[in-house]
């Protein structure tokens, strides 16, 4: 029954906000990250500068801030992401095989200097250490803790000036860069999300940090980007936000262009590189919402004769949610395909930018072709536009919440463009239905399935029994 309401009161909410989302502007969000970032695609090293602004919306003086490093949780095998993915049963793909495709692999990010502006324009050094507030893993650090020499009074502004620098790993799960292309997710040092008292039944103001786990995702504030990218000249860039202007030559380098991406109140910003890509766009008038939206479809230019498949896909998916959840409050939209060597990057969702499946020429041929894997791929991320895209539901805690509800909406989408029998394509010349593949996956789990779905925190559940938690248990509930 906690399930249950805890369901209804989502509905209910997205029933009042999503509508107001779509004919007014962007609501306030007291965040701000101006960030600078240049990347090296062949060293995949990066170098990066940010001013991040937070509002403090606390009744009482804020002495610290946790940022999350989750490009860390890629810089050695005893993180506590890989430790969790390698034993645990929950890694996206063979670790052997990964280590012999790319001998080294890793990457990971560090703090150059750390700055508080404080009264009258004064600048002090920040310290600031690695936390690891979840296992005590001392090797990991992809959460650290600055100790701020100005408090921040309540209704105030904190302001800090960061240097960072690091490397890419090659394709891990959700980022990474390899043969001329980068999927860069996760890649900036990112403020933790803040609870006042009562939000998601909080007792107390306080920062809702976690280290980077396996089992989840993320979870952030809504906050306003305004992001530099210089890429080498001639790569396509594809990222969150609507492109602002022409790409422009950097002075200080003249084989680097400079690409500027704005957007208001997402709660993350990820961006792509491609050698030999195309940016093909449409724009669509959706259902329930005051002007148009631009789909850009970024993709290796093999690609070019599945354009249309992609965006007709892209297009169905928001017609559906536009028409049953509520109308897409942005104005642009970017689907990436990865490359082959890239794949581990595929089905990751960021604000107006996410990652569809590999597709290739291996499409066209049985048993790939029958089925409509691909195309589920591409509506389930999308699906994640709006969980947990829009309702900013902490996966950490409540994974459900996220995947389940969007793998729900992903049935509903395959059902109106392929029809309920044919939603996951055919199976031996037969209609394959989408759920039938879910309860299966669950039903062969029934006797090591034994937690509430309302478990806190996500992490804990029991291994090997994720996913169908996450995913099968919830939609089909």
């Amino acid at each position: 029954m906690n399930v249950c309401r805890h369901l209804l009161s989502i509905a209910a909410g997205l029933i009042l906000i999503l509508p107001a989302l779509g004919q007014s502007a962007l609501p306030e969000t007291g965040i701000e990250y101006r960030i600078e970032i240049r990347v090296d695609p062949t060293s995949r090293h990066f170098e990066g500068q940010q001013v991040l602004r937070w509002r403090n919306p606390s009744s009482r003086p804020v002495t610290s801030a946790p940022l999350h490093l989750y490009l860390n949780a890629f810089a050695n095998r005893s993180s506590t992401w890989l430790q969790e993915s390698e034993f645990s049963g929950f890694g996206r793909f063979d670790f052997r095989e990964f280590y012999e495709l790319f001998p080294d692999p890793w990457g990971w990010i560090d703090l150059d200097r750390v700055v508080q502006r404080g009264p009258g324009g004064s600048e002090m050094e920040v310290p600031w250490k690695p936390v690891q507030p979840d296992d005590g893993n001392l090797l990991d650090r992809s959460l650290v803790e600055l100790r701020l020499p100005h408090a921040v009074p309540p209704g105030q502004w904190l302001e800090v000036e960061i240097v960072f620098s690091g490397r890419l790993p090659n394709p891990f799960a959700r980022t990474g860069c390899a043969d001329g292309y980068c999927l860069v997710g996760q890649w900036f040092p990112k403020l933790a999300a803040f609870e006042t008292r009562g939000r998601r039944g909080a007792r107390e103001d306080h920062w809702a940090a976690r280290q980077f786990h396996a089992a989840a995702e993320f979870y952030a504030d809504f906050a306003d980007y305004d992001v530099t990218i210089e890429a080498p000249r001639g790569w396509t860039v594809g990222a969150t936000g609507r492109r602002q202007g022409e790409p422009a030559s950097v002075a200080r380098n003249a084989a680097y262009r400079s690409h500027r991406f704005v957007q208001r109140a997402v709660h993350d910003f990820a961006f792509v590189l491609g050698e030999d890509f195309l940016d093909a766009v449409e724009t669509l008038d959706a259902p329930g919402r005051e002007g148009t939206i631009a789909i850009h479809l970024v993709a290796p230019r093999e690609e070019a004769r599945r354009v249309e498949r992609w965006i007709s896909d892209s297009r169905a998916t928001l017609e559906t949610l536009a028409r049953s959840v509520g109308p897409y409050p942005y104005s642009t939209l970017t689907v990436v395909i990865p490359t082959a060597l890239g794949d581990r990057t595929r089905g990751m969702e960021y604000p107006t930018l996410f990652v569809a499946s590999t597709a290739g020429d291996s499409l066209e041929f049985w048993p790939r072709s029958a089925t409509a894997m691909a195309d589920n791929t591409l509506f389930h991320e999308l699906v994640h536009q709006y969980f947990y895209g829009l309702l900013a539901t902490n996966e950490q805690e409540n994974a459900f919440l996220d995947e389940g509800l969007t793998t729900y909406w992903q049935f509903r989408t395959a059902e109106d463009l392929f029809g309920a029998v044919h939603s996951g394509g055919s199976l031996l010349g037969r209609g394959a239905a989408l759920p039938d593949f879910f309860r299966l996956g669950l039903g062969s789990l029934r006797e090591r399935i034994r937690e509430p779905l309302l478990h806190r925190p996500t992490f804990l559940f029991a291994p090997g029994t994720f996913g169908a938690q996450f995913y099968a248990r919830t939609a089909l509930s």
